[in-house]
């Protein structure tokens, strides 16, 4: 938590919104495809959001938590690597609004 806000910060106005910030951290969805072609652009993750990734990658393996529940859903569905993203992503906001 101390190296997460020390990346981060307290000030928050350099973040309108959740949306700047899971942007700031390479954890937002909408990447470049058009049909089926996906664009060779790869999202880059700043020390913070792979802060974040790691902090999602130990809260998949609980099985009492609703966030690892909402992991294993998911990567059912989309894979392992993308569950992983959302799951960060979903933590970021959480941190976020409990900041703000």
């Amino acid at each position: 938590m101390l190296q997460l806000l020390s990346e981060v910060g307290t000030d928050r106005t350099r973040w309108h919104t959740e949306k700047h910030f899971t942007s700031w951290l390479g954890l937002a969805g909408g990447r470049k495809q058009s049909g089926k072609r996906k664009g060779r652009v790869k999202a880059h993750r700043n020390r913070a959001g792979r802060m974040f990734c790691v902090a999602a990658r130990a809260l998949a393996q609980n099985v009492d938590k609703a966030l690892g529940g909402f992991y294993r859903r998911l990567r059912g569905r989309v894979g392992g690597l993308a569950a992983n993203v959302a799951l960060a992503r979903k933590l970021a906001l959480s941190f976020y609004r409990l900041l703000r």
